[in-house]
């Protein structure tokens, strides 16, 4: 039968491997538990990091596309110009170059072709009425004598850069060959295939 000194020696052996492994459960709590607030605190920071990042980029991206749009715009509006100071120009080169037809000596012969060709398609009429700007109104008497069977009106028309307008009451037809409703129409056709716009 052991001793006492033997029992005591069992019994603390006891109580201290009971104490050494409630120890280590502890210790092994603790270090889950901290591993566990690390991951989520290393989980929080990255997150926090992420959303940062998150938010400069898109600060950075809409400052970006601010910059290109208004550089866009800018780069737009500059191109519009030139294409108005380009417009402008032919047009006013074009203007010139029909002036300078108008006070030649082929203008009168071309006002009796324009003069023609209307009768023609006009057919058999009468009388028409013609509408002249105030500057060929001395071309009178020789488109007169171009269709001596048709009776011609003549009117000044309100037009200003030259050709003439045509009107026959009696059929209900106008023709238009001013040279006005010709630049008209051409410079719309022009701005339609170059994108120029002219006032």
């Amino acid at each position: 039968m052991p001793d006492l000194g033997s029992k005591v020696d069992i019994f603390r052996e006891a109580v201290l491997s009971e104490s050494r492994a409630e120890a280590q459960k502890i210790r092994d709590g603790l270090e889950l538990r901290h591993r566990e607030d690390m991951k989520r605190r290393g989980d929080e920071v990255r997150i926090k990091a992420e959303r940062y990042e998150q938010t400069r980029l898109s600060e950075i991206s809409s400052r970006e596309e601010r910059r290109i749009s208004a550089h866009r715009n800018h780069n737009k509006h500059t191109l519009l110009q030139y294409r108005e100071e380009c417009a402008n120009v032919v047009f006013e080169m074009a203007k010139t170059h029909v002036e300078a037809y108008t006070k030649s000596d082929e203008y009168p012969k071309h006002m009796v072709k324009l003069l023609k060709k209307a009768m023609d398609q006009f057919g058999s009429v009468s009388e028409a009425e013609v509408s002249l700007r105030a500057e060929d109104m001395g071309l009178t008497d020789m488109l007169r004598s171009a269709v001596p069977d048709t009776v011609l009106h003549f009117k000044e028309g309100k037009f200003v850069v030259g050709g003439m307008r045509l009107v026959n009451k009696s059929i209900g037809l106008r023709i238009d060959m001013s040279f006005d409703t010709a630049f008209t129409d051409l410079f719309g056709r022009f701005s339609e295939i170059s994108g120029m716009h002219i006032d």
